[in-house]
């Protein structure tokens, strides 16, 4: 675990933190990336849209917000559908 925690700390927008077990089990930051990347894609456009608009509100709503322009959004809203549909 140390060296992923380095490598976050050293570099976190290429080493980010995650549960492999919360989002199916990405054993490297490739399987990682390929897996949060192919979720994205596979939500509609419309879809996608909504879901940053609501998440967007909800951190402005709890006093976490305005978010700055490079916040992962596609990224959070993908893990926390795989952390849904692997602990529901």
């Amino acid at each position: 675990m140390f060296p992923s925690k380095f490598c976050h700390f050293l570099l976190p927008r290429i080493f980010p933190v995650f549960d492999n077990a919360a989002v199916g089990g990405s054993r490297t930051y490739e399987a990682y990336f390929n897996l949060i990347k192919s979720t994205w894609e596979a939500t509609p456009a419309a879809l996608q849209a909504d879901l940053v608009a609501e998440l967007s509100q909800l951190i402005e709503d709890h006093g976490r917000g305005p978010l700055y322009e490079g916040f992962p959004m596609a990224t959070k809203i993908s893990e926390l559908a795989l952390i849904g549909s692997h602990h529901p």
